[in-house]
């Protein structure tokens, strides 16, 4: 039965029209966040926040009987799942084709879900173990819930609280300079982490492949930006926080929470093949990119041409690490074939997309001499040891140069 699930291509298959899957899963998790409380765990740790951060209160206020929050987040569905869906799929069925598009998005798809299935069954074993070593049972998303006494997490969040209180203000600058110097700031390290992920090959193949392999960019089907991003989420927004109060009188909560919310509508432009025209006819809809580094600055990175791998890795404050490290590229006015370098032919499937890397390092370190190990777990890309073997790639069948 594995053997068999390892060994399907997908791209043999024909699928129905899932349009209509998306559709009907955006009228059912919007009727949900209009009907229930969005959920209730979550808004009463976001009144925390509130209620130290008078600048937020504006979220919690109700229109027709719920707040701003819910309403927002139920507009932005509506947008993603219908009209993006939607708006994609007729212009694909212009130039690729529907079926080529479902045989190219169901698969990456599918990956992003086996993420999350890992990422839960992660969480799962983290719970096991804090249970066992507490002595008692333990629910790891209590952690979202208004903290209480005697609260499993309550150390930990006097240690955030205590560590914010004491972070210095070294210099106040005015909010907006402040805002802009924090988010410049904090793209180094993201900028360096998508360089390494780029460079070791290690990284390449186990977490950030698959979000590459796709020949045709479609929001929801790229791929996991890299495996396991769950781990970096918090400790990176707590980071651009820490950064924050290095320059302004408090962290910069509020701002840095609607800076999150833009991030996550425009990068849907980001990954998405018709988009990248619509962007380069609306003169502010590429500015509004270009100070974003998203969009077609960002669709360019994931260029399939020989060269093209390693630029704009950066994302705020126009791209400002890509142009400080010469790693900036200015996007074409026609869209680049995108995909992994030279649109190597790939099996289509979620397992293999998904640890096909893990099997190739793995059959790496059994049949080559330990005198190589180091370069096959610490090596870059471009190096290849004396056996080896593919588990996602069949062929190349030609080569892209970058264009200058």
């Amino acid at each position: 039965m594995l053997r068999k699930l390892w060994n399907t291509d997908l791209s043999d298959y024909k699928f129905p029209d899932f349009k209509y899957v998306w559709i009907l899963m955006s009228m059912y998790i919007t009727l949900e966040a209009l009907l229930t409380p969005f959920p209730e765990t979550f808004f009463t740790f976001f009144e925390k926040w509130v209620s130290q951060y008078p600048s937020l209160a504006y979220l919690g206020q109700e229109v027709c009987g719920k707040p701003i929050g819910s309403l927002m987040v139920a507009s932005v569905l509506v947008v993603y799942l219908y009209w993006f869906v939607s708006f994609i799929e007729k212009r694909a069925a212009k130039t690729i084709g529907t079926e080529k598009l479902r045989q190219i998005v169901v698969p990456h798809f599918l990956t992003i879900v086996l993420d999350l299935a890992v990422t839960f069954a992660f969480l799962m074993v983290i719970q096991y173990a804090v249970g066992v070593y507490i002595g008692r049972p333990f629910d790891i998303f209590s952690f979202v819930t208004l903290p209480t006494e005697g609260h499993v997490f309550q150390d930990l969040i006097d240690l955030y609280n205590r560590s914010f209180e004491s972070i210095p203000t070294l210099i106040h600058l005015p909010f907006p300079v402040a805002f802009l110097v924090t988010i410049i700031l904090a793209d180094l390290p993201i900028y360096v982490f998508h360089y390494s992920i780029h460079w070791s090959r290690l990284l390449w193949f186990t977490v950030h492949r698959s979000h590459h392999s796709p020949e045709y960019l479609h929001p929801f089907g790229a791929g996991p930006v890299f495996a396991f991003a769950f781990i970096f989420l918090l400790p990176s927004f707590f980071f651009k926080l820490a950064i924050s109060k290095l320059v302004y009188i408090e962290p910069i909560l509020d701002g840095l929470i609607m800076l999150h919310i833009v991030i996550f509508v425009v990068e849907k432009f980001s990954h998405s093949n018709p988009l990248y025209h619509v962007a380069f006819k609306n003169k502010l809809l590429y500015n509004f990119f270009k100070m974003f580094g998203s969009g077609p600055f960002h669709l360019v990175h994931h260029s399939a041409r020989e060269g093209e791998e390693m630029v704009n890795l950066a994302n705020l404050g126009f791209n400002f690490w890509d142009r400080v490290f010469g790693t900036y590229k200015e996007p074409p006015s026609e869209i680049p074939p995108v995909g992994l370098t030279n649109q190597p032919k790939i099996i289509m499937n979620p397992l293999r997309l998904y640890l096909g890397g893990f099997a190739t390092i793995a059959y790496e370190l059994k049949h080559n001499s330990p005198r190589h190990w180091f370069k096959i777990l610490f090596g870059s890309v471009y190096y290849t040891p004396p056996v080896t073997k593919e588990f996602l790639i069949q062929y190349y069948p030609e080569k892209m140069v970058a264009r200058q």
